[in-house]
């Protein structure tokens, strides 16, 4: 990470309310910058993308708007505590949109497993309870992620509580208003997006993602709490997508040297059902 610097930070309202102290990563268009409410001492993380610096035309600014709008929306809309909070959102005058959403102590699910590996049975249960929790909010309001895996649910200290779940990153999030706009580019180019280690087979075949799609996704995470170690093993994404829809997955106990619990294994294997009305 490094330092904010002079200029970095959107400017206008923005610079009012908050200042930026270090970047927490970047990725694709966005960037996440750990930040302080000038007024409040609040330490924030701070999400936003600035359309100038990776050559967007109009068009592309404008539907990129619309995206990170929406996500910020969907997001706020959502009021369980195992979903990340969002406190602000807007432009900057230099044209940078963002959204401001509660700071996390912890870590994410895919750098807990790099380090410490398998988490066992107990606490894979812990977690994945936590995120059964989050999602169906989610659903209920004609949410579906699209995007859970392990980089995106965060395993965090909140107060005095250890190993809280929080669920992160719904920029592509798809509602039931996709369906009317099915043929805009926005959603045409959310439909062919995801992680292809994660996704569904209906997703790695072209079609649409409902709450089901989710429930996979989650049955992959579960997974990779279980054994450290993704469902599939592939070279390429294209043969990645090519398990997902065709091929069963190797049970975790075959993964590991320890047993596994039967019922947690076979909950997992469930939610990895080919046909989504299996799970």
């Amino acid at each position: 990470t490094s330092p904010a610097r002079t200029g970095d930070a959107p400017t206008g309202k923005f610079s009012e309310r908050y200042a930026l102290e270090r970047c927490l990563g970047r990725g694709g268009m966005g960037e996440v910058w750990l930040a302080k409410h000038r007024l409040l001492s609040r330490q924030v993380a701070v999400k936003f993308i600035r359309p100038d610096t990776i050559g967007l035309d109009v068009e592309d600014r404008d539907t990129t708007f619309r995206r990170f709008e929406r996500e910020a929306r969907a997001t706020a809309s959502l009021t369980s505590p195992h979903t990340i909070a969002i406190f602000d959102f807007g432009v900057g005058d230099d044209g940078a949109f963002y959204y401001v959403m509660e700071f996390l102590d912890g870590q994410d699910l895919e750098s807990l497993g790099q380090s410490v590996g398998p988490l066992g049975a107990p606490r894979v249960a812990h977690l994945a309870r936590q995120l059964c929790l989050a999602l169906p909010e989610a659903h209920a309001r004609g949410l579906v992620h699209r995007e859970v895996k392990p980089a995106n649910v965060y395993v965090c200290r909140l107060g005095v509580e250890l190993d809280f779940v929080k669920v992160l990153d719904f920029g592509l999030v798809t509602t039931a208003e996709d369906a009317r706009e099915k043929f805009t580019r926005l959603t045409t180019e959310v439909l062919i997006a995801g992680s292809p280690a994660y996704m569904a087979p209906e997703v790695a075949k072209g079609m649409r993602a409902d709450a089901r799609s989710d429930l996979y996704s989650m049955g992959c995470v579960a997974y990779w709490m279980l054994t450290a170690r993704l469902p599939f093993d592939a070279r390429t994404s294209i043969e990645m997508l090519a398990a997902h829809a065709m091929l069963p997955p190797v049970p975790p106990s075959a993964r590991l040297a320890t047993p596994v619990d039967p019922e947690l294994e076979a909950i997992v294997l469930s939610c990895l059902a080919k046909e989504p009305a299996d799970r």
